[in-house]
């Protein structure tokens, strides 16, 4: 069986690895839960993080890009909404500082549980707008209606 890549599948593959490599709020949050927790956690934050965007390729292949582009609503809410949730990581984590000992800053806090650790990937990807922008803006340039990205040349 020869089965030859679409053009179009290749294209949207190098573009996506070029933004998904690109440091953000989810490196942020990896980092943070590396020096905090450990490689353990962080590797469960970032496969939190691949859950969430594979959330939202599928909400623009169910069209939810198309709402998000046409309600103004529906996407001041999404920013807002992300917005207040990166702020509550940033203030949770400047409280969490400020209460340490200045001898303590450098001493590992407890490890996150795998659970929790994975929790910290996927609403934060989900709720982070840039993510949401990177998908529901991008991944429609490359769908055309009953395209496939594979096919077989016989």
């Amino acid at each position: 069986m020869d089965g030859l890549l679409d053009g179009r599948f290749l294209a949207y593959i190098s573009v996506f690895a070029l933004l998904i490599v690109t440091p953000g709020p989810d490196t942020a949050l990896v980092i943070r839960n590396a020096l905090g927790s450990g490689a353990r956690a962080a590797r469960l934050t970032a496969f939190g993080i691949g859950a969430g965007s594979l959330v939202w390729a599928a909400a623009s292949l169910l069209g939810v890009a198309v709402l998000i582009q046409t309600s103004a609503t529906a996407f001041t809410i999404f920013k807002l909404a992300g917005g207040a949730y990166l702020a509550y990581l940033g203030l949770r984590s400047l409280f969490a500082r400020s209460r340490a000992r200045s001898a303590e800053v450098f001493v590992r806090r407890p490890a996150l549980s795998d659970r929790a650790a994975f929790r910290h990937g996927l609403p934060g990807h989900l709720r982070t707008p840039n993510a949401a922008a990177i998908f529901l803006t991008l991944m429609p340039l490359f769908l055309h209606p009953g395209a496939r990205p594979l096919h077989v040349i016989h």
